[in-house]
């Protein structure tokens, strides 16, 4: 495992891609905190995440509450307004993966031209919606045509194992529990997993966790994979119709 502060990058462009608009504050808030000071980071976010708000208000009101929440968390990360996308691929109102969303993907991050990428990848979450942005993703990434490295993120999966950590301390997690509550619709989820009731305090224990796993004594860590199937072949990630993809420098 490497400290991905001895790795940190500098003056890059990181693209962060987020399922829901909440996801990337869960799996890497301090880790973008940290990110943001020496790198041009952009956060895209793949879907509306309407489902997941509660209440009788239209399906326009739940997708624009989701908006606000996810720039006012990103704001208190750092990151400016001007460097969210919402992108609302179709899959996510017609319920299968097409052409159009891998178009839509495709075309947004060569747009971009990030030298890294974040992205979560194909977990158990409660309504699939992060294995359907997986497929997406890992498609998109067919098509790009320069050079990128990728780090796994973890949402709802638990890494049992895990190649780059971020260890944080007491400052960093009161700031990534903040961002977190910006999402005011979601501090009692719709959807849960795990008997999970609130997503800041299990936050809070997993990256506790994290720490102890890495015995160092440390207080908080966040972690990630360079591949989602076989992290100890560091360096490349081969999708499942063998193809390779560089995934860190």
């Amino acid at each position: 495992m490497k400290d991905l502060r001895e790795v940190s990058p500098r003056g890059k462009k990181i693209l962060i891609l987020s399922p829901h608009p909440d996801d990337d504050c869960l799996g890497m808030g301090a880790t973008i905190s940290f990110l943001r000071k020496d790198n041009y980071l952009k956060i895209f976010y793949l879907t509306s995440g309407w489902r997941g708000v509660r209440g009788r208000i239209s399906r326009e009101e739940k997708s624009n509450l989701r908006e606000r929440e996810a720039i006012s968390a990103v704001k208190l990360l750092g990151i400016d307004e001007k460097a969210v996308r919402f992108l609302s691929l179709p899959f996510y109102e017609k319920g299968e993966v097409c052409s159009r969303d891998i178009l839509i993907l495709t075309e947004e991050i060569k747009r971009f031209r990030p030298q890294i990428i974040f992205t979560s990848a194909e977990e158990e979450d409660p309504h699939l919606t992060h294995k359907k942005c997986w497929q997406i993703v890992r498609e998109s990434l067919k098509d790009l045509d320069f050079s990128f490295s990728i780090y796994i993120y973890q949402v709802w999966e638990i890494f049992r194992k895990f190649d780059y950590f971020f260890s944080f301390g007491k400052r960093l997690m009161e700031r990534k529990l903040k961002a977190i509550k910006e999402h005011r619709s979601q501090l009692k989820p719709k959807y849960t997993k795990r008997g999970i009731t609130s997503l800041g305090e299990w936050e809070v224990s997993l990256n506790r966790n994290y720490a102890k796993m890495l015995g160092k004594g440390f207080l908080y860590a966040e972690v990630f994979k360079t591949c989602p199937d076989n992290p100890e072949e560091d360096g490349y990630f081969r999708d499942e119709e063998g193809e390779v993809y560089k995934v860190m420098d």
